[in-house]
């Protein structure tokens, strides 16, 4: 059986997901070769990036933020979203955010991070803004080390 074009490009495009990254802002550090924003143990740390949505974007298969651990424990942290339709409304049009909370990392791994519900409602065309906190000041943090936040990795549909 022959596919026409548009049968291949909905079959092996529109249901395939795609994937994208988006690198921190104003990196002061590298983990390797890759820039990144270093956050200390025993301090509350704010990481940013920002992407623009792609005009193809239809849903979310997963959206991570990556982190090299300086150690392995507990990462508490929090995330404050922003977003807004580029061209045709304000950059905070919409906000979301994910309350303080921690997640297991390990030593050298890159960790992933679900952000995935601090990203509802975005669509194509948005810019979004991504605020990281590292609440290492808190107890609930057991790292213990430097962790570094590289970015954003979005696979979506």
């Amino acid at each position: 059986m022959s596919l026409t074009w548009n049968q291949f490009i909905n079959r092996n495009v529109l249901t395939t997901p795609l994937e994208f990254f988006a690198g921190v802002i104003d990196p002061d550090a590298t983990i390797g070769s890759f820039p990144a924003v270093s956050m200390t143990d025993g301090a509350d740390i704010t990481a940013y990036t920002y992407m623009l949505i792609p005009t193809n974007f239809q849903a979310f298969v997963s959206a991570d933020l990556l982190i090299v651990a300086g150690g392995t424990g507990d990462m508490r942290f929090s995330i404050d979203t922003t977003w807004g339709g580029a061209g045709t409304e304000t950059y905070n049009s919409a906000s979301d955010n994910i309350a303080a909370g921690q997640i297991a990392v390990t030593l050298n791994l890159i960790n992933s991070i679900d952000i995935s519900a601090a990203l509802t409602g975005v669509a194509a065309g948005d810019l979004v803004g991504i605020k990281f906190i590292r609440l290492a000041a808190n107890v609930l943090d057991t790292v213990g080390a430097v962790c570094y936040m590289v970015g954003v990795r979005l696979k979506y549909v």
